[in-house]
């Protein structure tokens, strides 16, 4: 599964657990839960977007080495 994909459906999660503890009556231990769940959802949204940054750090490093290997390209004679 991709990470953007995972990413959105973990949203979607994060919305049905507010929605649901907004909506009904609510009790302590039911607060406890959203609130472990919830925790989770953001330590592992957390950790995709770690993943995210590092993926458009390598993929900006790529594009400064062709923008290099291009103007040295354009440098040499008859080109």
């Amino acid at each position: 599964m991709s990470v953007i994909q995972e990413n959105a459906e973990l949203l979607t999660e994060e919305g049905k657990l507010l929605q649901a503890v907004q909506n009904d009556p609510v009790v302590d231990y039911d607060i406890d839960d959203y609130a472990s769940r919830l925790g989770s959802i953001l330590d592992r949204k957390s950790y995709l977007i770690s993943c995210l940054k590092e993926k458009l750090s390598s993929f900006r490093t790529q594009l400064q080495k062709e923008e290099e290997l291009s103007k040295n390209i354009d440098s040499l004679p008859g080109y």
